[in-house]
């Protein structure tokens, strides 16, 4: 049985960018006269579409790993037949229920 426990770590992590976001647009208002302020005013557009430009890049690299994945095994089961394995292990996972007492 899966755990019925949940985590809540993805929540401070959103409360916490939407915060710095807030306190960036609060600074910016307050020195907009400044003619530097234009050079912020980019990296906050920027600063807001991070997670989806993180995501975006991840993409790419997830494709390219699950491309790849039938060629790394055959090439580490080659490697192992060379030191003298011969034989493979296959493992299976059972999913217990805990019951606290």
């Amino acid at each position: 049985m899966i755990s019925k426990h949940k985590s809540y770590a993805g929540i401070g992590d959103i409360f916490t960018y939407i915060l710095s976001i807030y306190d960036y647009i609060i600074h910016l208002g307050e020195g907009i006269e400044f003619p530097g302020n234009v050079l912020n005013l980019i990296s906050m557009i920027l600063l807001l579409g991070l997670p989806f430009f993180l995501t975006f890049a991840t993409i790419p690299s997830l494709l390219v790993i699950d491309i790849t994945k039938k060629h790394q095994s055959k090439y580490i089961r080659s490697i192992g037949k060379k030191i003298g394995i011969r034989n493979e292990v296959k493992i299976s996972v059972e999913l217990k229920s805990y019951e606290p007492d």
